[in-house]
Order: C-alpha cells, then structure tokens, then sequence
C-alpha cells in the first residue's frame, strides 16, 4: 500500500499532533460497529491539516471537498481492493484516495472537464516518462510563439501531417492497480451494475450556489468540450429558473432523489452511503440540504447511522465569493438496508415526495420567515412573498422534476 507521507512528514506529526492521531485513529482495523463508534472520535474540521499533496494539488475546482472525508470512510469501511463509487467525482478527490489505499473505483461527473482531471490525477506515468516530457518542454520553450493572434495563420501554412502520428503513445503507461474507472456520465441514470459497490462517498451540488459550467466554460471551450450539454443537464445551477428560485429547489430535490435511487441500486446490502452537502439559501430562506436528505434516503432502502456537522475554510474550499459565505457541512451517513422499492426514472414517485417536501418547506416559512438573511434585510412584505412562490413552485413540480432530454 502507498503511504501519503513519507518517514520524515509522520515524525512531525508526532507528539500529541491532531494529524497523526487521526491517522492512527483510521489506520487501525475496526468491525462495523466498533468502526461507527470511531466516527465520533474524529474532529471533522480538520484545523491545519495537509490537504494538498501528490495529485491532489492538480488543477483549481471549486468547492471540493477536503481528502481527509473521502479517506476516513475508506479506511474505516472498506478493505483493499474493494470499490469505491462517487456519483459526483468533480476533480476526483475519492479516487485519489482511493487509488492511495488500494481500492478499487468508480467516478462519475457529467462535466467532462472533471473526468478529463480525474483521469490524469488517478493515471501512473513512468518516471522515464516524465523526463522524455521535461526535456521536450524545455526544448520547445526555447522556440515556443506566445502571438495567440498568429495562431490560425501558423496551423494554415502548416504542412499535411496525420496528427495521430504526430502525437501517438511513445512510451509505456504504468499498468493502473487498483482499478480506476471514471465515466462522463448522469448521476441520476448511473452505468454501474447493480449490487456491485462496497462504499459511496460523494459531495453533489449544492443548490443555487454557483454554475459549474460559467466557472469551466473557457477551459473546456480550449479543449473542445460541449459546455451546453453540460450546462443543460446542470444539476442545482444557481441559473436555473430565475424568476421562480423555488421552482430551482424543486428540480434540485427531484435530481437528488433519482441520484439516491441510484446509489441506492449500485451498493451492496448493509454497505455505507455518504453524502456531503452544505446548506444553502433561496430567497432569504435557509435550505436544509441534509434534512431533505435524510427523509429521501429513508423513502429508498436507506437507514441513518449519523449526521456529522462540521465547519469548513471558506478560503480553501471556495473559489466564489457567493458561494465562499457557505461556511459549514454535513456529512449525511446512511446504511443501505434493503433495495429501493422504485427506479430512477419513476417521475410519479419523484413527483409525490418532492411535493411532500415542498408541502413542509411552505409551512415552515409560513411559521417563520427571513432564515437565511445576510447584509440588508428585505421587507416582510418582500419575505410573506416567498409563501406564494413555493405554491407556484409546487403546482410545477411535475414538470421541473423531470430530466430534460
């Protein structure tokens, strides 16, 4: 097994550091309940912890989560060589770790972008390798035109080349062990066969926060990816339904909730779901995404074990500043007890549950209005508003919930 720090780093840690006891903490074997109990015992802030390091430091993403999450469910409740599954990878931050641990895995994002940065951070490359690269960077410094103007007129007076013989292999890629698979594909129709996963530890969308897509366009517009499906297909845009954020809510519950069916399908029996999601605001109400969680698990084969609240660095998870004023997570631990009685794509079923929600969500904000108010406050006038268009939202739930083709 690799280890993350080498002799050196670990003797810092020594002598009553935060970091190496953790470490300890998960490195010791543990059964199911002693392992649970464990869970208790760790400090999820994770205050001044090393969080960049190897692959990890790879391209900017917002709003990844910590390794330190991903890692402690992987050694508390898994094996080697056992597989791993985030419906939702981003920039790959559990197949990392997994990778790390010797576990197998599995990624899934619909931005291309973030399966493109999964592979490369979850591929060996030969130490030979990496010099022929240096050596040939460092060559075509020397020559290299920095005239991006001047770019179409150079690719125009190039000679005829077969670019795949231009830019094939040249060298042997390291044989990957453990298995890394990362697919570009729907959270909420997932192409992983069923019963065939030991954990599930994934941070999705948080609604209205930000735009995947505006924070990735030009970057995948360089390299020729289709940000408008991605955009399309979005789940949680902060762009969605402007006119009606409530209507967004709705379209947001209704993704996670297939997505959570398809968790659900995927794991094995009595394996463990994690879920890491942060509350959000519309409208000057607060969002408890992990409630609404829990209740969509409990509907679908899931049992809570426990919902662990922690504090996180805005400066580090955040590139948005929007976004940056989330300033604490929960981690939403359940136990898959049995398979879903309903599929994914059951709109009906979706329908009914997501309007249940909603149903309770009006009644709070009938009860108490402004939950989620930073700077100016609206008028009650502007807040007793939002009454109304929680019941337009609701009156549309059929139509929002399901996904766009």
């Amino acid at each position: 097994m690799k280890m993350l720090y080498d002799t050196k780093q670990m003797a810092l840690f020594e002598g009553g550091n935060p970091e190496y006891e953790y470490k300890e903490l998960i490195n010791k074997r543990h059964n199911f309940l002693d392992a649970v109990e464990m869970l208790s015992k760790i400090d999820y802030d994770f205050k001044d912890f090393t969080t960049q390091y190897l692959t990890h430091t790879f391209h900017s993403y917002p709003a990844r989560f910590i390794p330190q999450i991903p890692l402690t469910f992987i050694k508390l409740f898994t094996e080697e060589q056992e597989i791993v599954l985030d419906p939702f990878c981003g920039c790959g931050t559990t197949l990392v770790e997994s990778f790390l641990n010797n576990r197998k895995s599995i990624g899934n994002d619909f931005n291309p972008l973030a399966t493109l940065i999964s592979k490369v951070k979850t591929t060996l490359i030969e130490d030979t390798q990496f010099r022929y690269f240096n050596r040939k960077l460092a060559v075509m410094k020397r020559y290299l035109d920095l005239d991006y103007r001047r770019v179409n007129e150079k690719i125009n007076n190039l000679p005829n080349r077969k670019i795949s013989a231009i830019f094939s292999k040249t060298a042997k890629i390291v044989e990957k062990n453990p298995e890394v698979r990362v697919i570009c594909g729907d959270a909420r129709k997932l192409e992983v066969q069923s019963d065939s996963i030991d954990l599930v530890v994934t941070s999705p969308p948080y609604v209205n926060a930000l735009d995947y897509y505006r924070v990735h366009m030009y970057n995948m517009l360089w390299l020729g990816m289709d940000f408008d499906l991605f955009r399309k297909h979005e789940i949680g845009g902060h762009s969605h339904f402007i006119t009606n954020r409530f209507r967004l809510l709705s379209e947001y519950l209704g993704d996670m909730l297939r997505s959570m069916i398809e968790m659900n399908r995927v794991l094995k029996k009595d394996k463990l779901c994690v879920i890491v999601v942060g509350n959000s605001s519309v409208e000057y109400e607060l969002i408890e995404s992990h409630i609404f969680f829990e209740e969509m698990g409990d509907k679908i084969g899931f049992t809570p074990i426990k919902t662990i609240f922690r504090n996180i660095d805005k400066t580090k998870k955040y590139t948005s500043a929007d976004v940056g004023k989330i300033d604490e997570e929960y981690i939403v631990v359940m136990r898959k007890e049995k398979n879903s009685d309903v599929v994914a794509n059951d709109d009906d079923f979706v329908s009914e549950v997501v309007r249940n929600q909603m149903i309770r969500f009006r009644e709070q904000i009938k009860n108490v209005q402004g939950t989620s108010i930073r700077g100016r406050k609206p008028t009650r006038e502007r807040l007793l508003k939002n009454i109304d268009k929680i019941s337009e939202a609701i009156e549309t739930i059929p139509k929002d919930t399901k996904i766009k083709r």
